[in-house]
């Protein structure tokens, strides 16, 4: 007689009770599966943050959320827009946000350029002290032009004091022609009035003011001032903030795909144009979207591989679907635990399902041998359930104990994402072992009634000995020694391919291949040509600020420092001393009355000015001064 622990006398109480009335414990056992799930459907949320899978304790962890708090823009979706051109671009962004803005999800706060008129009164602060320079002298050097002007704002009186400047520096200042050696052609502010003049003749255009052209140093055009560009301007931003549900995976998810909605719809008016959405919001959200279909499709293959293995195994069908059908309610309780526990599955913890199925599958593969070689024997089918939970329980008990507490430690990490996990992973294998200790028998009492009418010590006919049998495990343990050497070859291999695995630090290659905002990511850290990994720090002074911003730019592994500074501008004492210079002389004047054109003294302006260049012309030569006098003439 075989001694039967106490901890199998305690599961044969277990599956006595549950097979007392083994219709009751199916009902109660659905039951509570339908209500796990209801749960489950109503209060479970994603987390899609990666914010949600650091410690919640740790330092830097809580200093990342107050940033994120004070600093909304870190959560930003961005809208990447690559157009043909620039102006391409802009118009694309124009449309898009007033399309954004009409939409019917809000958004807090939608916008592609900072206004500069935001920089009115600071805007000389931000030019260099060689340029402030350059602006003192052409103000020093054309102060009566721009005031006879400004007195009388006519356009023949703009090309008479042009001429008038022609006329006492004729190779000189204001309009150097590149007569003399080393000389230098800055025709841009004629260049510019002459060109509207132009243009105005042949159709309206909108007017744009020619002053820039005479205090500016840069040659580019001033069209992408304020707009959110990469540094070689092929690629424009706009940042889209959601108004509410910001941060969960069901308020993101809805904004997102409300602006891909309106991008697709835009398609057919700008068929040049590629546009993407991105961002910390875009990317978590594809990534928990591309883990949770990824986990339903796992979820089935993994029912179906061991479906497949257990009719290979077996060699019969009914007996394995029960086991399935049992697995899946315990997975059933399991959501309902995590809901009520945790109330939320993250982008590690989604994949839990899974796991368990190939884990708690076990428990049932157990049960069910050792209760149809106890029918073998002679027992009754009541007999055959107590004693496989009597003398198998314990060591299915052990293992179920094992397994999970291998997960439950991982529940002492202080990664929450790992964490999470752990417990989920733990829990739910403890439930598919009391699903197969309660449940299953319940389920076995109720497919296999014939055997209770059997006689006691009646043994089964020899064909039913072989449905017991796992023909599969069998062939391979005729092969002993070629079981040894397959095991080693492999464990060979594994030692040797541990030297080979390495640490990939870039989170983009765990996202799914192909994803929308993981491509244009990595087409914004190609133009930008620096990692994509920000780390973020405060300053309580202004000083503090200039000294870790300096010392983060010494970093060899930094590529750029960004910060308020870049807002500040730098050498203010200096540049504020060469605007005192010639602020005396810009504050008097006062831009009068538009005046009616004269034409006959703007066409006599006119036909000066001709003369003049042609006089140039001729002694230009063949030098570079000669293209740009040309360009004018």
């Amino acid at each position: 007689m075989i001694a039967i622990s106490r901890t199998g006398r305690l599961l044969r109480r277990l599956v006595r009770a549950s097979c007392r009335r083994p219709s009751l414990t199916v009902i109660v056992s659905l039951g509570l599966a339908a209500l796990a799930i209801a749960y489950t459907l109503e209060a479970l949320t994603f987390k899609t943050s990666t914010r949600d899978l650091l410690p919640p304790g740790a330092r830097y962890a809580t200093l990342y959320a107050e940033y994120g708090r004070d600093f909304g823009e870190l959560e930003d979706i961005a809208v990447v827009v690559e157009g043909r051109t620039l102006e391409e671009s802009k118009a694309f962004a124009s449309r898009l946000v007033r399309e954004i803005r009409r939409g019917p999800v809000k958004f807090q706060r939608v916008a592609y350029r900072i206004d500069p008129k935001r920089f009115e009164g600071r805007a000389l602060l931000y030019l260099s002290p060689d340029k402030l320079k350059e602006i003192r002298d052409k103000i020093f050097d054309h102060q009566e032009f721009m005031e006879n002007f400004a007195a009388t704002p006519a356009l023949d009186q703009l090309i008479s004091g042009i001429n008038t400047q022609i006329a006492t520096a004729f190779v000189s200042s204001f309009f150097d022609l590149g007569l003399q050696d080393g000389g230098t052609v800055d025709l841009r502010f004629l260049k510019e009035v002459v060109g509207q003049i132009s243009e105005r003749l042949d159709h309206p255009t909108p007017y744009r003011s020619p002053w820039g052209a005479l205090f500016t140093l840069d040659r580019h055009e001033e069209g992408d001032a304020g707009y959110f560009l990469s540094d070689d301007k092929s690629l424009l931003f706009v940042l889209v903030e959601p108004a509410s549900n910001k941060g969960s995976f069901t308020g993101d998810q809805e904004a997102i795909s409300a602006i891909r909605n309106i991008i697709a719809a835009l398609r057919p008016e700008f068929p040049h144009v590629q546009v993407g959405v991105t961002g910390s919001p875009a990317l978590s959200n594809d990534e928990m979207t591309a883990a949770f279909q990824d986990s339903q499709v796992a979820t089935l293959l993994a029912f179906a591989l061991t479906l497949g293995l257990l009719l290979l195994a077996f060699r019969r069908a009914a007996k394995p679907l029960l086991m399935l059908a049992v697995l899946a309610v315990s997975l059933a309780w399991s959501m309902g635990v995590t809901t009520l526990a945790i109330g939320h599955l993250t982008l590690f913890s989604v994949m839990f399902i899974p796991i368990v199925i190939g884990i708690g599958i076990d428990y049932g593969i157990y049960f069910l041998f050792r209760y149809e070689e106890e029918l073998f024997l002679g027992r009754s089918l009541r007999e055959a359930l107590e004693l496989t939970a009597a003398r198998s329980g314990p060591g299915i008990l052990l293992g179920a104990l094992t397994a999970a507490g291998a997960f439950y430690v991982l529940a002492l990490t202080d990664f929450r994402g790992i964490k999470e996990l752990g417990f989920i992973a733990g829990t739910s294998i403890m439930l598919a072992w009391l699903a197969m200790m309660t449940f299953f028998p319940a389920l076995l009492m109720l497919v296999d009634r014939r055997h209770l009418s059997r006689p006691k010590g009646a043994v089964p006919r020899a064909l039913e000995l072989e449905q017991i049998r796992v023909p599969l495990l069998e062939r391979l343990t005729r092969y002993p020694k070629s079981v040894l050497v397959t095991a080693g070859l492999f464990t060979a291999f594994s030692v040797w391919a541990v030297t080979t695995v390495g640490f990939d630090y870039n989170l983009l290659n765990l996202q799914a291949k192909g994803t929308e905002s993981v491509i244009w990511e990595q087409k914004i850290l190609a133009k930008a040509g620096r990692s994509g990994f920000t780390g973020l720090a405060t300053a309580s002074t202004l000083e503090e600020l200039r000294r870790k911003h300096d010392a983060f730019d010494r970093l060899p592994s930094v590529s750029e420092v960004d910060s308020v500074l870049l807002l500040i501008p730098d050498q203010q004492p200096e540049k504020v001393k060469i605007i005192r210079d010639f602020a005396p002389l810009v504050a008097p004047v006062r831009v009068g009355m538009a005046q009616p054109v004269d034409l006959e003294r703007l066409a006599g302006a006119i036909e000066t000015l001709k003369r003049r260049f042609d006089l140039a012309l001729s002694e230009a030569g063949q030098s570079d001064a000669r293209k740009e006098i040309e360009g004018v003439h």
